[in-house]
């Protein structure tokens, strides 16, 4: 099955990642999300091998020329070929996984929507009279930070429609909202009026509900939420903010004490890391993980500061310390949970999370409470900072960028010789290598590394 699909497609469907994207479809159809969409594209629209020319193959990989159609901007030329490689996978059952490999690369690596959103045009009108590609489509273009009136018009049909797992479009429309108009009680009602209106009690629509009423305070919200569905005082667990609040109303147990002890933890070092970081006196080394400090021998001066700031997965091996120093004090970070992750920030003096809204946004509270227990300083950027770059880049920003642009804001300049391992460049254009001084992955592409970078340049000006 594998060497003929391999022929008229790319022999990267063959591959392990191509087993794995097959494997996280299957799942994505079982349980849509967006989180098992990404896995369905994230090895191989990554993977610069999967879009390049290799003289040696017998034959020329449809996916490789859709690549070249894409870079010359021949976006019919893009469609056609498109259509082809979903049309010699369906034989094989692999038509799904092509049609979002092929629509996520379009997305990522050259912002064509428009190709994008014609490979699922075909299965609407044809085959889709339930609406789930109408959802695939939706959910890809939000995973893929797509933010235009496409969105809202796709999620106005899928709310008629109701295709199957619906509810989850209305929990990421919510985060997608969130993100970049900012939420506020208006958005807030809208949603639990929706919500109410449509019966839905999908325990992740309404937790995501109730974390962005916390958000905006508006706690007597909160509290007619709880009285329509009263399970929601157990999900302290996933939106950290109930804890607190609800003990404070008398409605608390032992079992929240702890997560109201984190709450009130991270806000407190959040505060002193706001403390620590303004005051002039201390000088503060941000060191990000590009590739440009190699030879340049920065080690020493990085070091030489008072507080030195690293990275998610940076790496302190002796043969980088004269590029790049060998000393961190804060790991900034996301929100990920691997031990590798984990290990660095209880090396820290502290660890900062650096997404938006970190406190406020439903997540598993249960490994952060034991990473504390672990002795792990946690402060996160304040509420809001994001919210400016959000809506500059229409797209998440990167951890070094946020951290930048919030260590001006409240320090009122930043010196360029207290930057290093910032680049942007070394990770734009669709043939991205590893962007890491140490290796690894090539660079997200979910991030406008153009755009970054430009923000980056006028953060000195």
């Amino acid at each position: 099955m594998c060497s003929s699909f391999s022929a008229s497609v790319t022999e990267a469907m063959c591959s392990q990642a191509w087993l794995r994207s097959r494997k996280a479809y299957e799942a994505f159809q079982e349980k849509p999300s967006s989180g098992n969409l990404f896995r369905v594209f994230n090895d191989l629209v990554g993977d610069v091998r999967n879009w390049v020319r290799d003289d040696r193959a017998p034959v020329q990989s449809v996916f490789v020329r859709f690549e070249e159609a894409l870079e010359h901007g021949d976006t019919r030329f893009a469609q056609s070929l498109a259509s082809e490689a979903a049309l010699n996978a369906g034989e094989y059952e692999d038509v799904g996984p092509v049609r979002i490999v092929l629509a996520a690369r379009a997305i990522l690596a050259h912002g064509n929507t428009e190709v994008a959103d014609g490979l699922f045009a075909d299965t609407n009108s044809r085959d889709d009279r339930f609406g789930d590609s109408l959802l695939t489509l939706f959910l890809l273009r939000i995973r893929c930070r797509v933010s235009d009136l496409k969105n809202r018009k796709l999620f106005e049909k899928i709310v008629v429609m109701k295709p199957r797992g619906y509810s989850v479009a209305v929990a990421e429309w919510m985060e997608h909202n969130w993100r970049y108009q900012g939420p506020d009680r208006q958005m807030v009602q809208w949603f639990w009026q929706l919500i109410q209106e449509k019966g839905l009690s999908d325990r992740k629509v309404l937790s995501a509900v109730t974390a962005m009423a916390t958000r905006v305070n508006a706690w007597e919200l909160v509290d007619a939420i709880i009285d329509v569905h009263p399970d929601l005082m157990h999900r302290f667990t996933n939106v950290l903010p109930l804890a607190r609040h609800l003990i404070r109303t008398g409605r608390g147990t032992d079992e929240m004490q702890a997560y109201r002890d984190l709450h009130a933890h991270i806000d407190e070092q959040t505060a002193k890391l706001l403390e620590d970081f303004a005051d002039p006196n201390v000088s503060i080394a941000v060191v990000g993980n590009s590739p440009c400090e190699l030879g340049k021998k920065h080690g020493s001066a990085i070091d030489a500061h008072n507080e030195v700031v690293r990275f998610n997965y940076f790496e302190l091996a002796p043969e980088y310390v004269e590029d790049y120093g060998s000393r961190f004090t804060t790991h900034g970070r996301g929100p990920g949970s691997s031990e590798e992750l984990a290990e660095r920030s209880v090396r820290a003096e502290r660890a900062v999370i650096c997404t938006y809204d970190f406190t406020y946004v439903p997540r598993d509270w249960t490994r952060w409470l034991e990473l504390h227990r672990r002795g792990v300083q946690l402060a996160a950027l304040p509420t809001g900072v994001h919210q400016k770059l959000q809506k500059q880049l229409l797209a998440e920003p990167s951890l070094g960028l946020a951290f930048l642009s919030w260590l001006k804001a409240i320090r009122g300049s930043l010196s360029k010789d207290s930057c290093f391992g910032f680049s942007f460049v070394d990770q734009t254009g669709s043939h991205t290598s590893a962007a890491r001084y140490f290796g690894g992955p090539p660079p997200a592409l979910t991030h406008r590394w153009d755009l970054e970078s430009a923000i980056f340049q006028s953060m000195f000006v």
